[in-house]
């Protein structure tokens, strides 16, 4: 089964987007006849003509896998796998909030776990 990062990225391709950390990575990979591009933040750059689609992709996608995610896993088993991925123990639960958007997720719920994860961290010498 492919990652959720390798569908992602699939889907980024096939809408002609790509990422750019850099002048020089940007020239390396952008398409002289689909100029203008556009800045979709995060290093994420996408044709004008086509970033909209390319938004509305990404959105149906990370749904769907949200979706296939919580057939497989409680909110709680997610939450916390997100806030490890995070480091939240080292900043807040506002990565971990936003990065859930699709999973119908409370902030509220997302904040129980936090203080839950930060109590665990601090009994495990992880901070």
């Amino acid at each position: 089964m492919e990652s959720d990062k390798h569908i992602i990225g699939n889907t980024i391709e096939a809408f002609n987007g790509f990422f750019a950390f850099s002048k020089e990575q940007f020239y390396e990979q952008y398409k002289e006849h689909l100029k203008p591009y556009v800045n979709l933040g995060q290093g994420l750059y996408a044709p004008k003509s086509q970033y909209k689609e390319l938004v509305k992709a990404i959105n149906d996608t990370s749904r769907s896998l949200a979706k296939f995610d919580k057939k497989r896993n409680s909110n709680k088993d997610i939450i916390w796998r997100a806030l490890q991925n995070h480091e939240a123990q080292y900043t807040d639960s506002s990565d971990t909030i936003e990065a859930l958007k699709h999973y119908d997720i409370t902030a509220e719920e997302i904040n129980a776990e936090y203080d839950k994860y930060i109590k665990y961290c601090v009994r495990n010498d992880l901070i």
